[in-house]
């Protein structure tokens, strides 16, 4: 189990594990902006 979080963890702030994340994130945020746009509709 550290194994893998280190892994992960390794993973994640790598050059390309940061664009992910930023893309996960900003996909998330978007995915919520247009519910609460929808959500009083």
């Amino acid at each position: 189990l550290a194994g893998g979080g280190a892994l992960l963890g390794r993973a994640l702030t790598g050059h390309r594990g940061r664009l992910v994340t930023a893309l996960v994130a900003s996909g998330v945020m978007a995915a919520l902006a247009l519910r609460t746009a929808v959500a009083p509709a």
